[in-house]
């Protein structure tokens, strides 16, 4: 016959708990604060809504990857400044997805509020953008190696001996 077993009450949280919610950070960011009376969570794209996205955001992950291109450090304030505006759209988009509001609703705050919000974004979203453009950069190099190496081949090496001599025909 069988007995309800009973649980032991859970302990406090070791110190390795602060470590085990960094870890969870880092595989799935998210930000959660209040702006203009809402409570707002940005997270980060899943795996096929990032497939998704990539798609209809070309335009701003093509300029993301020549601007990133241009240099040998991180993008500057002001570069990434001019990325955003030029893709405004684009951006406002983005973060209305990521964190589950209407585009209107992110076109209508202020400037500041704004701006609290797209650095919220792209603190949580960086690393999808990023990953993507290091697996672009990679490809690219692969492909660029492959076609020297193609090109750069020697030719045969010529034969060790001459040719053996000529037999008389009887």
């Amino acid at each position: 016959m069988a007995r309800k077993v009973e649980r032991k009450p859970k302990e406090a949280p070791a110190k390795g708990a602060s470590a085990s919610q960094d870890e969870l950070s880092i595989l799935h960011p998210e930000r959660t604060f209040t702006l203009d009376g809402r409570e707002i969570t940005v997270r980060e794209y899943g795996h096929i809504e990032g497939l998704r996205l990539l798609a209809w955001a070309k335009p701003f992950t093509d300029d993301l990857y020549a601007t990133i291109a241009r240099g040998s450090q991180a993008p500057s304030v002001a570069a990434m400044a001019e990325l955003l505006a030029t893709h405004a759209d684009l951006v406002r988009d983005m973060v209305a997805q990521a964190a589950d509001v209407e585009p209107s609703w992110v076109e209508g705050l202020s400037d500041v509020e704004g701006d609290l919000l797209v650095m919220a974004w792209w603190q949580v979203n960086a690393g999808f953008f990023i990953r993507r453009l290091l697996a672009r950069a990679a490809a690219e190099k692969l492909e660029q190696r492959q076609r020297a190496g193609v090109a750069s081949t020697p030719p045969s090496s010529p034969p060790d001996s001459d040719a053996p001599p000529a037999t008389s025909a009887a």
